[in-house]
């Protein structure tokens, strides 16, 4: 088990004599270089590698494969290029964090093989791009999905709708496009789902009212029309599980959410 408590700086120590660790907590320090593969190689006891924060670069490694990596976190950093196919080597993943990097290209059908997944962090890398494939639905145990502000966009494929476990779906500044589905209303367990700053079209399924659980409905900066269901106005409030925030444009007819532009 290593974690930091003081900030380390420089190069990734060189810890290639260590074969047994199970927990690498090295997050928010200010670590350079590339990618430290051989810490996967070395230790295959490792279930947890957090590396958020730092300043590594250069693309991501071949993964070597795994089957006791649960939790990866290497967000904030400045890796590059593409993510590698070799990622669904990591058999045992739970939890993988890429947001907030430089990477680039289309998110790989591997990806969609890591079948234990429960959260996929994908945001804030404009460089990614692509749709999201037909094969989401096989991640029925994910619980978190963000692909925010990346180049990814077209329609949303009817298999994210099988994901009956989702809790946040966060699309938003993004390229998606076509009409918000009706299969929304199949999300039983959805608590946010931000989605402004798209090209979807359409009116807004009246479905997203049966959502209880839904708290934050994030839907302005698209090209919506009509109005508001009134079934949806009828879930606004402040209690627990109220609908708290709802949020459209001036092209949408709304008597329960102020439109954006007057926000303050």
């Amino acid at each position: 088990f290593i974690i930091s408590r003081e900030p380390i700086s420089g190069p990734f120590p060189d810890w290639s004599t260590l074969t047994t660790l199970e927990h690498v907590l090295l997050n928010k320090n200010e670590l350079e270089g590339s990618f430290p593969a051989y810490i996967l190689e070395q230790n295959p006891s490792l279930r947890i590698l957090h590396l958020s924060g730092n300043f590594f670069e250069g693309p991501l490694p071949v993964f070597p494969v795994s089957d006791t990596l649960q939790d990866l976190r290497i967000d904030n950093n400045n890796f590059t290029g593409s993510i590698v196919s070799d990622i669904s080597n990591l058999r045992t993943i739970k939890s993988l964090y890429l947001d907030n990097n430089e990477l680039s290209g289309e998110v790989p059908e591997a990806l969609y093989d890591l079948t234990d997944l429960t959260t996929l962090f994908l945001g804030n890398n404009t460089g990614l791009a692509g749709i999201v494939s037909t094969n989401i639905g096989k991640l029925s145990n994910l619980i978190r999905f963000n692909a925010a502000n990346t180049s990814m966009g077209g329609a949303l494929p009817e298999e994210l709708f099988l994901l009956t476990e989702l809790k946040t779906l966060n699309l938003g500044v993004g390229s998606f496009a076509g009409p918000l589905p009706e299969s929304f209303s199949n999300l039983i367990n959805l608590e946010a789902a931000i989605l402004h700053t798209n090209s979807f079209t359409g009116t807004i399924p009246s479905g997203f009212a049966n959502l209880a659980m839904l708290e934050t409905l994030e839907l302005h900066g698209n090209d919506l029309t009509g109005t508001v269901p009134t079934e949806l106005c009828g879930r606004r409030g402040e209690a627990l599980n109220d609908l708290k925030t709802l949020t459209v444009d001036d092209s949408v007819a709304c008597d329960c959410c102020t439109p954006v532009e007057t926000q303050e």
